[in-house]
This record gives C-alpha cells, structure tokens and sequence, in this order.
C-alpha cells in the first residue's frame, strides 16, 4: 500500500501545493544524506522526530548527548516541515533530514548511508518497514516518550501485526504505568517508565529569560489571558470575554497561515494588534495581540495571569498545556481531553480545569480572580506536580549511555 502512494504522489503534486512541496524538500534533504559519509571510528546515533512537538521534547537529551559525548555522530529526522524549520535552534546536530517515506528500498538506503549504532525513535513512530530493517540489521532501536491505550488499532486484531513489529524495538520508554502494564500483558517485556520527556523541556524552557518590547508595550501595566494553540472554536469562547474579564488576551493561534489569521480578524470587534507588525503609536490601545508567529509561546505564557490552551473543542487532540504549567499558571481548555494523562492529573489536582462554553470560562474565571489564596495553592500544587516528574530525560540517558558503551 506504501508503495503503491509512493508510486502516486508525483501525479498528486500536480494538483497540490502541499505535496509538491512535500516531495520538493524531501529531494532537497535527501541529496544531503546520500552525501554524508560515515566514519566508523565514532558512535552515531540516528533520532527521529515526527513534528516540531516530538522534537522540542527531544532537545534535553539531546543537550546530554552531545555534552558528554562532543564526539558523538548525531542525526536528526522529521516526517513533518515543522520540525525541519526549527532544527537549527540545536547545536551539533551532525545531519539534518526528513524520514525516507516507508519502502523497503528507501529505509534501506538510508540505513545503509548512515549505518547508525543506535535509533531513537520518539513517541509513535512506529513505520513498519522502517522497524523491519532496523531488526534485521541488528539495529540498536529505542523509543521514547510513548503512550499506549487499550482502544489503540494496535490491539485490535487488523493491528496485531504493526504491534508484532514494535515487540522488536529493543526497549520501549513509556510516559506511565497504564502503558507499559498493558504491554506486558501482550508478552512486552522491554519496557521501562520514565514519565512524560515534555517536563524536563518545558521546565528548562521556563527558567531562560526572555522579554519583549511588543509585548511589554501591548500589556503595560494590565493583567492579561495567553490562549495558545488556539482553533476557531476556542475563539468562539475566548472574544466575548475580552473587556468583561480581561482588557487584555494574547492569541497564538495554532495555524498562522494568512488565511486563518484572516478570518481571525473578522472576528474581531475590539482594537487589536498582529505581533509581526505592531503599529508603535496604538498597540498599547489594543485589547488583543494575535501572535502570528512561531517558536515564542511558550515564552510567552510567562506574562499570562491565567492560561488557556487549545484544541480540546477537536477530538484531534489537546495542544501542550505543560508549557504554561511551567510557570505555575492555571491552565483552561475544552472537553477533549481523555487522552492526555497530564490533563486529568491537573484536574484531579484542583490546578487545571476543562470549559465547555464561555459560561464555563466566566465562572472559573470568576473563582480565580477573587480568591487569591486558590492562585497561590496552584503556584505551589504546580510546582510539586513538575518537581515530582522531572528527570525522565536523564533516566533514558543514563540506559542508551551504558547500552551504547559512549561513556
């Protein structure tokens, strides 16, 4: 079936920007890695990234890796642009690249290039051919950062055989024990729990400093709501509110395409803002600042009284509210949220609360600004919370230094 769209997606491109330039950069980077020459007298160690989330999860051990060992050969892959775009924020990466699309010929000829000592595949990255070959060259493979559940396809029979293939990764490193006790009773036993990676990064990511001028101009001296990641639906809830609750809301929506920033705007009713071209004389009039931009919010959640982070209106899937939890911040989002075990944590823990509609989100507002004592009990619940799951990062450091013999 791989082979067989593989075979399509030049006719496709045709009739999409979107594939064409997904097969263009694809030929670009590929030219790089069937450049690269391995030298056997390092280790080389392949880690593979589907998007720019798996990828900012994997920058501190990355910073381990490279910092122990300078010697180390570090290649760095992407499925998705995303991640490819913001690669070169990280130091001492040896090689930078998409995943070959999943073929025998191609993962083959990828491997045989870079003849990794070891591949760290993060989160569910789990393509079938790419399993296979790593197994068959005796590839050390390891991933990270997983979550597994009992309604995946995976456990299903139509998906016994892709879950046959993950049995062969050498060791699998899941987010928490639901995870790794249903592995264990499909004969799993190369498994491990070492918490969600995403702590370690956000928690590194709130302690550099960072300040802005547009920002500081926009807010002066008024308290405002950050909502990150944000889709039309979280609009729908988040605009009435502007004037009522806060004077002022910054809005980083998920997609910042000129399209949706567009339709954004027509939503809007109060002066606002675009972060990429403030006009000096008015901003600090604006109620609204859009954040039309990437690789800041996290950032900027920082200036936040409360938070509020999207995608929980989609089944698609909530967006990262650990960066807000970061910095001790209440943290808002919409219904859908089963999958992501850090949202029911912060639920269970009175620190983070799901909203239905913008009557939902007056009311939690309400209860937070006029009991200060609630806001100081989430600064210190948060804290402990983060404290309690960091370190993950340096437990699967410590397994691939003594697995691989770098150290």
């Amino acid at each position: 079936m791989i082979g067989i769209i593989v075979l399509l997606l030049p006719a496709i491109s045709l009739l999409s920007k979107k594939v064409r330039l997904f097969l263009y950069h694809r030929k670009k980077y590929r030219n790089q890695i069937y450049g690269f020459h391995r030298s056997r007298k390092e280790k080389l160690i392949w880690l593979h990234c589907a998007s720019l989330g798996e990828f900012e999860l994997s920058k501190p051990l990355i910073k381990f890796l490279k910092t122990n060992h300078p010697k180390l050969v570090l290649i760095l892959t992407f499925f998705s642009p995303s991640g490819l775009k913001s690669s070169t924020e990280v130091e001492h990466i040896d090689l930078v690249g998409y995943l070959p699309l999943d073929t025998r010929k191609r993962v083959g000829q990828f491997l045989e290039i870079t003849k990794p000592d070891m591949a760290i595949l993060v989160k569910y990255e789990f393509w079938p051919n790419l399993l296979f070959e790593l197994h068959r060259r005796d590839i050390i493979t390891y991933a990270i950062s997983c979550r597994f559940y009992r309604n995946q396809f995976l456990f299903y029979w139509y998906g016994k055989w892709l879950l046959k293939l993950i049995q062969s990764i050498d060791h699998l490193f899941v987010q928490e024990e639901k995870s790794k006790t249903l592995l264990e009773r499909y004969q799993f036993d190369n498994v491990s729990v070492c918490g969600d990676l995403r702590i370690d990064r956000v928690i590194e990511n709130a302690s550099k400093s960072f300040s802005n001028e547009v920002i500081l101009s926009f807010l002066g001296s008024s308290n405002c709501i950050v909502a990150g990641s944000t889709w039309d639906k979280d609009h729908e809830i988040l605009l009435p509110i502007i004037g009522k609750k806060f004077s002022k809301i910054i809005i980083a929506p998920h997609d910042i395409s000129p399209d949706s920033i567009s339709s954004l705007e027509q939503k809007i009713h109060v002066p606002y803002e675009k972060f990429t071209c403030p006009n000096p004389t008015n901003i600090h009039k604006a109620k609204i600042l859009i954040l039309d931009t990437i690789g800041i919010l996290s950032m900027v959640y920082r200036y936040a009284q409360i938070t509020y982070v999207g995608g929980g209106f989609s089944k698609k899937g909530l967006h990262n509210i650990l960066e807000p939890s970061s910095y001790f911040k209440p943290v808002l989002f919409g219904p859908h949220y089963k999958h992501f075990p850090e949202a029911t944590d912060l639920i269970e823990k009175g620190i983070g609360y799901s909203l239905r509609n913008t009557d939902d989100l007056n009311n939690v507002i309400d209860d937070l600004l006029e009991n200060p004592k609630r806001l100081s009990h989430i600064r210190a619940e948060t804290q402990e919370y983060l404290t309690k799951n960091e370190g993950g990062t340096k437990k699967v450091y410590q397994f691939i230094r003594n697995e691989i013999n770098i150290g």
